[in-house]
C-alpha cells in the first residue's frame, strides 16, 4: 500500500502500524507527535494503529527557539 509520510510517498506492506512506518524515517521519537489524516494519534496507540492505503502521516517535532 502507499502512504505519505511528511508529504513523501512510501510503499508499505498492508497492516503496517504507525510506529512501524515512522521508525525508519526519524532518528528518535522523543518530543514527537504523530498525526494520520490531520488527526493526532495518542502515543499509546502508535503500535496498534494500522495504516490504510492513501493515509497521510505527519511527524510533528517540538522545536525550541527564541
Amino acid at each position: 500500500m502507499q502512504v505519505t509520510i511528511n508529504k513523501t510517498p512510501h510503499d508499505l506492506p498492508a497492516g503496517t502500524s504507525l510506529l512501524e512506518a515512522v521508525s525508519p524515517v526519524v532518528a528518535t521519537l522523543d518530543h514527537t507527535a504523530l498525526a494520520v489524516n490531520h488527526r493526532v494519534i495518542p502515543r499509546d496507540a502508535w503500535a496498534t494503529h494500522q495504516l490504510c492505503e492513501g493515509d497521510a502521516v505527519t511527524i510533528i517535532t517540538a522545536a525550541m527557539g527564541g
